[in-house]
């Protein structure tokens, strides 16, 4: 797709996704422009999970798709509209459960963020983020098998534990809000401290302060790491949108600084999380303002999708390390990133070349095609990765 046809895609797009969140103050949407296909406006619409926010949108197009795209598109609407009908009905039988034998338990991310938009089911969901008390994991697992989820082992040692029930629902248990590696780890070592009970029995939030917050620090992982989309951005806009008015600035900078220092005595020295703010800022304004605006150097936020892409995870650790250390820290991860994936090394942790071994023999078996196109990447001269990328 060439550069001028791909800037009016993505900026028709996000006037389809301006209409649907519900911007304030937009004219009434034009005819695309001649260049912008439905079906690329659909496949974004999808990359990003925002098919049902957009399709949302359609109603007030002077000249509507062509019917088999609006089928396509209504059934995309329909698969978040029943998605939603799931996870929330999960989230309150969870909820029931565990509250009655006395279970903590703090909704994250999606589960707050939904509420945002002018339906529930336009903020689709991968899974259900739930923070809980982590000394009662036994109690915690024997419930969740107890309702039907499956308990994903490989989960045991993260910061996270993964729970499945088919055919769609996925549940994050969450022991921590953030992986120990994270750089910002440490600023989270007391959550039930910033934690507000609510008229829910046993169900906590966080302050508008504190979960804005905490969106700013995930949204950051996912920026440094595989990258972000666009639906991250509309949160970021719908979030302002409801409450810049009200936050409390002086406590949401005093504690940024506080998360900052968090990862200075780690020894890591992460972009500030300010700038990082005022860029999201800046994104959100040029593209949810009156007028759409998009820069050349935003075209990455709309291929990438709404989780980014692995590749961007690569580059930013090739150019953090270098090539040799990449490849050593890939084949021989620290003892903090193997507990995770081997919870028998938080007791025998002399263990830890036996698992770099067993972690080997299990990624030959089990992720041979990805290791490679890992690999074929990571060798790659790196103007070549740049122009690929």
């Amino acid at each position: 797709m060439d550069k001028q046809k791909l800037t009016h895609t993505c900026e028709y797009f996000l006037r389809l996704v301006g209409n649907g969140i519900g911007v304030p103050g937009r004219t009434p949407l034009s005819e695309k422009p001649e260049d912008a296909e439905w079906k690329d406006l659909l496949l974004l619409s999808q990359k990003h999970s925002l098919a049902a926010v957009t399709y949302r949108a359609l109603k007030d197009l002077p000249a509507p798709p062509d019917a088999e795209t609006l089928a396509a598109w209504e059934k995309a609407y329909g698969t978040c509209v029943h998605a939603d009908i799931q996870q929330l009905y999960a989230w309150e039988e969870i909820r029931d459960y565990f509250t009655e034998k006395g279970f903590r338990l703090l909704p994250l991310k999606g589960l707050r963020l939904k509420y945002l938009y002018p339906e529930t089911a336009l903020r689709l969901m991968g899974d259900l983020d739930i923070f809980y008390e982590k000394e009662r994991f036994p109690e915690l697992k024997a419930g969740m098998e107890s309702l039907g989820y499956t308990f994903q082992v490989k989960s045991l040692g993260g910061n996270h534990q993964i729970f499945d029930r088919p055919p769609v629902t996925n549940v994050e248990m969450h022991s921590a809000l953030l992986p120990a590696v994270s750089p910002f780890a440490d600023y989270y070592a007391d959550v039930w401290g910033k934690a507000l009970p609510t008229e829910e029995k046993n169900v906590f939030r966080f302050s508008v302060e504190d979960e804005y917050i905490y969106f700013l620090i995930h949204a950051y992982k996912h920026f440094q790491g595989a990258g972000g989309g666009v639906r991250t951005i509309a949160d970021f806009y719908l979030f302002r949108k409801k409450y810049a008015e009200s936050m409390d600035r002086t406590y949401i900078e005093n504690e940024l600084r506080k998360a900052e220092s968090a990862a200075a005595r780690k020894g890591e020295a992460p972009e500030s999380l300010s700038r990082f703010e005022q860029k999201l800022s800046d994104i959100s304004g040029r593209w949810f303002g009156e007028k759409v605006i998009v820069n050349e150097e935003d075209f990455a936020l709309f291929t990438d999708g709404v989780y980014g892409k692995i590749e961007n995870l690569w580059e930013h650790e090739l150019q953090k390390k270098g090539r040799a250390k990449y490849l050593f820290g890939r084949l021989f991860p620290s003892y903090a990133v193997m507990k995770t994936g081997y919870p028998v090394l938080a007791k025998l942790p002399f263990l830890l070349p036996f698992c770099w071994i067993a972690r080997l023999f299990r990624g030959l078996f089990r992720r041979r095609k990805q290791i490679a196109r890992e690999y074929r990447y990571v060798s790659r001269d790196p103007q070549k990765r740049e122009k690929d990328n």
